[in-house]
């Protein structure tokens, strides 16, 4: 049996989403795939060329929609989403226009199945150290340096400081931190060399 066929609804606007869009869309027994995203098309977070790829696909997109309710049968399978219009409001301290649910605009929309790919957030127990700075999204800040942080000897990289990419990028970062610590590691050997060699003298 196909893990996914029928209509499908992916939540979300990012990068996650799209993907996940475009790879149900491919699948035999996948009618429709529908993208549901609160704000407008211009507001998602995901790269540009990829949503029009996505469209070029076939998955539709159902922007200014918020899903207030899953729906369900008496199997207690997923049957659709209850979804509210949203109208856009004043920018807000993140440099994009708000959105706010217009009154007595609820609507039932019927699917199989319901992705949601939604706002990653980033937890760590390093934020919780004076030597570790954090922005306001919440991700480690790092030197231009190659992911050092406050302090010298604590790095960082991928989802962490950037808030969610591509693997790629964290791949990427992966190689870059893993060099810039091999350098800093071998840097104190030799300094600490240098002081024992000192204090002998």
């Amino acid at each position: 049996n196909p893990i996914l066929y029928g209509k499908i609804a992916v939540v979300g606007g990012g990068n996650s989403a799209i993907d996940i869009a475009r790879s149900a869309i491919r699948l035999n027994g996948v009618e429709s795939v529908d993208i549901i995203y609160r704000r407008t098309k211009e507001d998602m977070p995901a790269a540009v060329y990829e949503v029009e790829e996505a469209l070029a696909e076939g998955v539709k997109l159902n922007t200014l929609t918020n899903p207030i309710e899953i729906l369900g049968n008496e199997n207690r399978e997923v049957s659709g989403l209850r979804c509210v219009k949203m109208y856009q409001t004043e920018v807000g301290s993140d440099g994009r226009r708000g959105v706010k649910p217009i009154e007595n605009s609820e609507f039932d929309q019927s699917f199989d199945f319901v992705i949601y790919a939604i706002g990653n957030d980033c937890e760590s127990y390093l934020s919780k150290f004076d030597e570790i700075e954090v922005s306001k999204w919440n991700t480690i800040l790092v030197n231009n340096d190659g992911q050092s942080t406050k302090d010298p000897s604590i790095f960082a990289a991928g989802d962490v400081v950037t808030g969610p990419a591509t693997v790629v990028k964290a791949m990427s970062d992966g190689k870059k931190i893993a060099h810039n610590i091999d350098k800093f590691l071998k840097n104190s050997r030799l300094i600490k060399r240098r002081t024992l060699a000192k204090d002998a003298c």
